[in-house]
């Protein structure tokens, strides 16, 4: 038997083997000796990692460039107009007048990779009903939460800077819709 293997024993087979003996064998030293997590992007080639190699929802909004996160936003549409005067409607069998609706706001700073939460309160006598948020600085600032609070009295917002420091603070604008409720 012996005679056989070294009868096919070639130059191209013994290279063959070594080589496949070295690949298999740096890919395992670069295993077992590399730490967890020690390979960073100072170690990886510009365009070498593809969609295909990340994990799904691994990346967040901070992990792209600020050229991507500009393209996925839509443009801000104009004011509308203002709605029509309140009305006395029944409901439940409780008498609702709505009227004198007034719009109150409060402005904030959001620092970055941070949250901010921001409660705009009715005056004495007035009840929420409705409200909202605007960006007014800051390139990524989104809107976590928008929801009526403390018994329908205020507006309050949270919001997310996924901004990168030292990036500066990011500014927000909450206002609340307020209405004369009596019943």
């Amino acid at each position: 038997m012996l005679r056989s293997v070294r009868e096919r024993l070639t130059y191209s087979n013994v290279m063959a083997t070594t080589a496949v003996f070295v690949a298999l064998g740096g890919t395992s030293y670069a295993a077992i000796t590399l730490p967890r997590n020690s390979v960073g992007s100072n170690q990886i080639r510009n365009e070498s990692v593809r969609s295909i190699d990340v994990r799904d929802r691994t990346l967040g909004v901070r992990d792209l460039s600020t050229q991507a996160r500009t393209s996925l936003k839509g443009q801000r549409g104009e004011r509308g107009p203002q709605g029509p005067a309140g009305e006395v409607r029944t409901v439940n069998g409780q008498v609702i007048v709505k009227t004198n609706v007034t719009y109150k706001g409060d402005s904030a700073n959001v620092a970055a990779d941070s949250t901010s939460q921001l409660t705009v309160q009715c005056d004495s006598g007035r009840k929420v009903i409705g409200g909202g948020f605007r960006k007014d600085g800051g390139t990524d600032i989104g809107l976590r939460e928008s929801y009526p609070s403390n018994n329908n009295t205020a507006w309050t917002v949270f919001v997310g800077n996924d901004d990168v420091p030292p990036a500066p603070a990011g500014r927000y604008t909450v206002t609340a819709i307020c209405a004369d409720v009596n019943g």
